[in-house]
């Protein structure tokens, strides 16, 4: 392994002195010493040089994204500048659907998890129109869908949960916004 330093990071402004404004009658100034970390970085180099770069694309569908599941102090508390916050992260596709509070058991026992909903709606063309509705940052509210929108939505409901959106416009406004919520999140 190879180690590559980290860039140095000052803590104060550019002379790293705090300013006499902020400091008690007759002290002089103070000097702050900028923090420098090294990281332990594997080297791939062989790996680099084995791997067909060209067929990278066929591997990888989408990108992944990562969320804070936990938070440690809590979110909104008030800390002191420099106290360590812990974070716990997950990639988003892992997080198990019935684990929120509020979905509809339909969306929770139809897909295990959040990426198995996104899998599925790029499966088949309802889907894909579906979820052509569902990216539109606009499209928050079931029932302020367009005509062309709301049926688009609404095949997918039918196919994929069962469920009547025509006699039942509760449910499917439920698992509208279940499946937004799971997409957007």
């Amino acid at each position: 392994m190879r180690e590559i330093p980290f860039e140095r990071v000052e803590l104060r402004d550019r002379d790293a002195r705090v300013p006499t404004s902020r400091q008690p009658a007759g002290a002089s100034p103070v000097s702050v010493a900028p923090l420098t970390r090294r990281i332990p970085v594997r080297d791939n180099t062989e790996f680099t040089i084995k791997f067909d770069k060209g067929t990278f694309k066929d591997i990888v569908a989408r990108p992944t994204r990562t969320v804070v599941v936990d938070q440690d102090p809590d979110p909104g508390d008030l800390v002191p500048a420099g106290m360590a916050i812990n974070l716990t992260l997950t990639v988003k596709g892992v997080i198990p659907v019935g684990s929120f509070k509020g979905i509809d058991v339909a969306v929770a026992t139809r897909f295990a998890t959040i990426g198995a909903l996104e899998a599925d709606l790029e499966k088949d063309d309802v889907a894909k129109e579906a979820r052509g509705v569902l990216e539109r940052k606009e499209a928050t509210d079931y029932d302020a869908l367009s005509t062309g929108d709301k049926q688009r939505v609404n095949s997918y409901i039918k196919n994929r949960f069962g469920v009547e959106p025509d006699a039942d416009p509760a449910k499917a406004n439920i698992i509208f916004r279940n499946v937004k919520f799971l997409k957007d999140l």
